[in-house]
């Protein structure tokens, strides 16, 4: 089952990689290489890696600025 996140508020404050896989809408494998991807502000708590929401929606805002393109006419 998938979570229906709304709005950011409804993100859980740790975030593992079932719930980035559900956020992003991206595959289970997809989140683990995220996860691991050193860029990728994880935490690793045990053999967990989780990363917290308030560091995942400031990564978002990263990658959305590092990918907008202005065209000048």
């Amino acid at each position: 089952m998938t979570a229906a996140y709304q709005s950011y508020a409804d993100l859980p404050l740790t975030m593992d990689a079932r719930a980035l896989q559900d956020a992003l809408g991206i595959s289970r494998a997809g989140a683990y290489r995220l996860l691991h991807d050193p860029q990728f502000p994880a935490i690793h708590v045990g053999c967990r890696m989780l990363v917290p929401r308030d560091k995942f929606i400031l990564w978002l805002d990263e990658q959305t600025d590092k990918n907008n393109v202005v065209i000048r006419q």
